[in-house]
């Protein structure tokens, strides 16, 4: 017996707005750990973690305000930097437990609506 596993194209808005709220997530977290090493003995300031990596204290800043745009590995840097080890897991979204939206999913959650492949399809042909 065959099982019918049809592709569904994730919308590009959607993605698009999962990947901001992860960035966002994650430099708070950078933040947070920034927090901490600064209550460290001594004290990690930017310009410590900015020695330790051998990059200017102006980088270290703008990473942590998320004005740069930083690879995996520049994310392992700084987390080194500031003595943490940067953690990076894949979980199956029904797994995670977050506030439901009104029509109870969150709105990243949700399966998309028949035809709504055509739709994006049909968008993107659209001359802009």
């Amino acid at each position: 017996m065959k099982t019918n596993t049809k592709s569904i194209r994730i919308p590009s808005q959607v993605l698009e707005e999962q990947w901001y709220g992860f960035v966002h997530e994650l430099i708070e977290n950078m933040q947070t750990a920034y927090r901490n090493a600064q209550k460290d003995d001594p004290p990690a300031s930017q310009k410590v973690i900015a020695e330790r990596l051998g990059r200017k204290p102006s980088f270290i800043s703008r990473c942590l305000s998320g004005q740069t745009n930083m690879t995996i590995r520049t994310i392992h840097d700084l987390a080194r930097g500031m003595d943490c080890r940067l953690e990076v897991s894949f979980r199956p979204l029904k797994s995670l437990r977050r506030p439901r939206s009104p029509m109870g999913q969150h709105a990243n959650d949700r399966p998309l609506a028949k035809g709504a492949d055509h739709e994006l399809q049909s968008q993107r042909s659209r001359p802009r």
